[in-house]
């Protein structure tokens, strides 16, 4: 009964909050080339912007879309899959960096949202709502091949793909759980009285990061996959969410939403308290610079960082 009234009480503060299932954002992965795509917050609309911090340039991606969420670039190719509200429901679409004009890959009247590329860079792993309650597909980069994965009476959110394509970790009911796609199976990773979310899993698939509510606080956990053993990454009371690892081994990228809206930091799992902010947020208008460790400032448009997410093989 007290785990009961302990997470109703959560989902109550999460609704207040404004926390919606479907809301969060693709977490952020690094690249050696420093290529970033992102969407941007401008006068209230979504922009699909890239940025090159080699060369310090930034440009618009897809003029036409106002409202991109959530892009995801292939581990493969330079192909990219965003969701956009630009019909009312939201749709996915396909977009090879340097041209301009997307293909949408889904069209119906229901949200499909959340995709992430397979590690080989075949599939597209997505949620969607066709009957009310958010079940995971795979679709094709042609949008000709498509199939329902998960048949269930509960909201699942926020696939991503374990390292071998054998597995997608996943959060329902504000538990983190694991999809094996051979047996169309799921397991629990956690059991707690707690909101946790937005998994990660590690390159090597020793550890997956998720976001996990406790405290009136988002903030960072580190799940041993060998062990099951959890432990904190982030202090409480700093709202920071939203992790991905990076191409350099045991490094996850995050964001910290309310006390640096716009900061990015950068942390080695090996040492937790070792973390840096590689960006800093607009202040009064001014334009935010990312800042990396060649020294040199980006200056993005003077707009909010949402969803980056780095190019890996550009």
């Amino acid at each position: 009964m007290f785990r009961f009234i302990a997470r109703l009480s959560i989902l109550t503060v999460l609704v207040n909050l404004g926390f919606i299932l479907v809301a969060r954002g693709a977490a952020p992965h690094i690249s050696a080339s420093e290529q970033v795509v992102y969407v941007a917050s401008v006068s209230g609309r979504q922009q699909l912007r890239i940025a090159d911090l080699t060369r310090g340039i930034s440009a618009r991606l897809a003029p036409d879309f106002a409202d991109a969420l959530q892009p995801n670039i292939s581990p493969r190719t330079r192909d990219l899959v965003f969701a956009s509200r630009r019909g009312g429901d939201a749709e996915l679409y396909w977009l090879r960096l340097g041209d301009s004009a997307p293909r949408q890959l889904t069209d119906n009247n229901y949200d499909d949202l959340n995709p992430e590329w397979s590690p080989d860079g075949e599939w597209i792993v997505y949620q969607a709502n066709p009957g009310g309650i958010h079940q995971f597909f795979l679709i094709d980069a042609a949008g000709e091949k498509r199939r329902q994965l998960t048949f269930n009476e509960t909201d699942y959110a926020r696939p991503s793909w374990s390292p071998d394509g054998r597995a997608l970790v996943y959060d329902a009911a504000g538990e983190i759980f694991v999809y094996e796609l051979a047996s169309a199976s799921s397991r629990a990773l956690t059991n707690d009285e707690y909101w946790d979310a937005q998994a990660a899993w590690s390159p090597d698939g020793a550890a997956i990061v998720y976001d996990s509510f406790r405290g009136g606080s988002w903030n960072l956990y580190r799940l041993d996959t060998a062990t099951g053993l959890v432990s904190a990454l982030t202090p409480p009371g700093r709202d920071e969410q939203g992790a991905s690892f990076t191409n350099q081994p045991g490094r996850i990228v995050y964001q910290s939403v309310t006390k640096f809206p716009g900061l990015l930091f950068l942390m080695d799992l090996a040492d937790p308290d070792a973390f840096r902010a590689i960006s800093v947020p607009p202040a009064f208008g001014a334009p935010l610079h990312a800042l990396f460790g060649n020294g040199k400032a980006l200056a993005l448009d003077g707009v909010d960082i949402l969803a980056p997410n780095w190019l890996l093989n550009p």
